[in-house]
């Protein structure tokens, strides 16, 4: 059986997105994420084999052996690919740096551990909504732009598995992974 992965940094707090969402759903077109489903995709992994899964969780062990905790600050919205066309709203996550090293250690140890993944650049973010269609979110983009959201350290990444479904994905953490 397929198992649909990724590895995250979980946000626990999710107050500071109530008004976010709210701001989100005044758009025509745009689905607010659910709270709890809000973390910083370090690598998605994909579909891989359920037997493969206790070899996922070692590659990001080694990974995040040493790597110490940090305090991440969420800050910023934007849109991808752009705020013209979105088809998705996100916040900012800070520092970028250690994000970007966490998220590099991690495909070093998929490669050596030879999993495929999505090897996109990684850009720290939290998406905070998707767009159906071509929609206006240039007064929520304006409204959140500067806004400095939330803080919280950073002590464990997330491997997590997501269920597809007709009413979106389901996430659910297999195991966490100290830092």
């Amino acid at each position: 059986m397929m198992a649909r992965m990724f590895v995250s940094v979980p946000v626990a707090d999710t107050s500071w997105s109530t008004p976010v969402s709210t701001a989100l759903r005044s758009c025509r077109g745009v689905r607010p994420s659910p709270p709890e489903q809000l973390h910083i995709t370090l690598r998605f992994i994909g579909d891989i084999d359920e037997a493969r899964i206790p070899a996922l969780i070692s590659a990001v062990k080694a990974a995040c052996e040493g790597f110490g905790s940090f305090e991440v600050s969420i800050r910023g919205m934007g849109c991808f690919p752009n705020e013209r066309r979105p088809s998705v709203v996100w916040v900012g996550a800070e520092p970028h740096d250690r994000l970007t090293a966490l998220s590099n250690g991690i495909s070093k140890e998929l490669k050596r551990a030879r999993f495929r993944f999505d090897e996109k650049p990684f850009k720290s973010h939290i998406t905070v909504g998707r767009c159906n269609g071509p929609t206006d979110v240039s007064g929520v983009l304006a409204q959140f732009r500067d806004a400095e959201l939330h803080t919280f350290e950073c002590d464990h990444v997330a491997v997590v598995r997501s269920f597809l479904g007709p009413s979106g994905a389901r996430h659910k953490t297999v195991e966490r992974v100290r830092l």
